[in-house]
């Protein structure tokens, strides 16, 4: 049997290596329309004897629904001849789907493929407690409608034979445990913000906002040794880094920028003590299973008021819901 994994960061390739070591099945991973800057590392943290193969990236055309609806059909297609060459029997994909990932799940359940859910970080454990896929106006829901009698579906809602989870979980699930990489270099961090694409991915949210949720951050834990590293996700603009990098140490601080190829939940898991940061990264809520020796933080309410889609809030609330150990700052 082969179990085909969708993965779309470095917590789904950990969680899909548990399941794929507890299921015993041969594996395929396919990376579906990750970002090119996140290629490289995701793929610097699949095993080399695992095999990847991508298939073109699903194309959209704006509104244009004709040349849409004939990038759907194209795609479908080589879906479906992938899963027959490679006799493909069980699809993993992560929850909430995605455009693409909602076609490969259509061509599974229509092909006698078992589906199931795993996990890609806390998106995955908020099921429709999240407004991040809802069509809230009468254009998007007017759009919504169109896309899905096209054949374009997104977000929370479809129902897989079964869940993997390794977090405790509303649905009946199989328990998995992640495992993490500890390198030597990193034991020394004691002090770490996991930066995100807040001002790239919300308009309204600007850099200098980011930067003062890190002066937030560093001044609350002033008296923490070490110098303060900043971990940017591979979206975030090299202009971006440099503006922030600058700005803090024309302000007398000791930044450095962490640059290496592993996930942020591999260095925690490395650091022997310290302080570690972020808005509402998922590393924050698995950092206390991760590395008990670590204290959490986020300053995500520093930049919340200044998101007009309120999706950082509604992280905010699930976030304080589910992991108190965070303290928000």
């Amino acid at each position: 049997m082969t179990s085909l994994f969708l993965v779309r960061n470095l917590i789904s390739i950990k969680a899909a290596d548990a399941i794929s070591d507890k299921e015993k099945d041969k594996k395929i991973y396919i990376l579906p329309n990750i970002e090119p800057s996140s290629v490289e590392i995701m793929k610097s943290n699949i095993n080399d004897s695992i095999l990847t193969k991508e298939i073109i990236p699903l194309k959209l055309f704006g509104n244009n629904l004709l040349l849409n609806l004939l990038s759907i059909i194209r795609y479908k297609r080589q879906v479906k001849s992938f899963f027959k060459e490679n006799e493909i029997t069980t699809l993993y994909a992560t929850n909430p789907l995605h455009y693409d990932s909602y076609i490969y799940y259509l061509i599974a359940k229509s092909t006698n493929i078992k589906v199931f859910f795993y996990e890609e970080g806390t998106c995955f454990y908020r099921l429709n407690d999240s407004e991040q896929y809802l069509a809230k106006s009468v254009l998007q829901k007017i759009k919504q409608n169109i896309n899905n009698i096209i054949g374009l579906y997104q977000g929370y809602g479809k129902k897989p034979n079964g869940w993997y989870a390794s977090l405790p979980f509303s649905e009946n699930s199989v328990k998995i445990v992640l495992k993490y990489n500890y390198h030597d270099e990193l034991k020394n961090i004691k002090k770490i913000f996991l930066s995100r694409p807040a001002s790239e991915d919300f308009s309204s949210v600007k850099i200098d906002d980011e930067i003062n949720a890190i002066l937030k951050f560093n001044l609350y834990v002033i008296n923490e040794p070490g110098d303060l590293y900043i971990k940017f996700h591979p979206r975030e603009l090299r202009e971006k880094r440099i503006k922030i990098l600058s700005k803090l140490k024309a302000l007398g601080i000791n930044v450095i920028e962490l640059e290496v190829k592993c996930s942020s939940e591999d260095v925690v898991y490395s650091m022997e003590t310290g302080v570690v940061c972020g808005y509402e990264t998922a590393t924050l809520a698995y950092a206390k299973s991760i590395n008990s020796y670590v204290k959490i933080y986020s300053v995500a309410e520093h930049i919340a008021e200044k998101d007009r889609t309120n999706t950082i809030k509604g992280f905010i609330g699930f976030y304080k819901k589910k992991f108190p150990y965070i303290e928000f700052i």
